[in-house]
């Protein structure tokens, strides 16, 4: 908290970043934390995620950031791109992350 970052965006892309632990601290303070020292939008995960299929989201969530009008409709596109494909269109392959704070 005591950072002072420059970053519009930081990327969590662990389990469980949005309700688990990370060490002996909850990680919802890990958000807490980096909203503080000046990072207004953290992508966190609700749950125990697969990791290729989280590789190809990341991916493509990170390419939708140059042409989307947000980190939000970024990660909207990059889930719409795993439910296209059968063998990722179940919610536990993308469903997983969302974006906490600044939408834009």
């Amino acid at each position: 908290m005591q950072l002072s970052l420059e970053a519009d965006l930081t990327v969590l892309s662990a389990c469980n970043t949005a309700r688990g632990r990370i060490g002996r601290r909850r990680s919802h303070w890990t958000r807490v934390g980096l909203f503080v020292a000046g990072c207004p939008t953290t992508v966190v995960s609700q749950w125990k995620v697969e990791s290729s299929s989280i590789a190809n989201l990341m991916l493509a969530f990170h390419a939708n950031l140059q042409s989307c009008s947000g980190k939000s409709e970024a990660m909207r596109q990059a889930a719409m791109k795993l439910l296209a494909d059968r063998r990722t269109n179940h919610p536990f392959y993308w469903a997983g992350f969302i974006v906490v704070g600044d939408p834009q």
